[in-house]
């Protein structure tokens, strides 16, 4: 059983993911991003959210910093 608190776990999420982000890999950020919050019963929501497909797919969030803006906007349940 893991003590990591959703926060905690979303923070790594979106370290992990903005490593990829700022290497300009956009695609393994968006990756790695959905794959993590899968992870943890307080942010898995956040992989089938349809406002993430819909930014994904359409290109929105297409650099570094509107990536990080995106993902660090989500709630996580406690």
């Amino acid at each position: 059983m893991s003590t990591v608190t959703a926060q905690e776990h979303m923070d790594w999420c979106v370290e992990r993911a903005m490593q990829y982000a700022s290497a300009g890999d956009m695609s393994n950020a968006w990756a790695s991003f959905i794959q993590d919050v899968k992870l943890h019963p307080g942010t898995e929501y956040i992989a089938s959210h349809e406002l993430l497909a819909l930014t994904m797919f359409g290109g929105f969030e297409d650099t570094p910093d509107k990536f990080k803006r995106f993902i660090t906007g989500w709630a996580v349940k406690s």
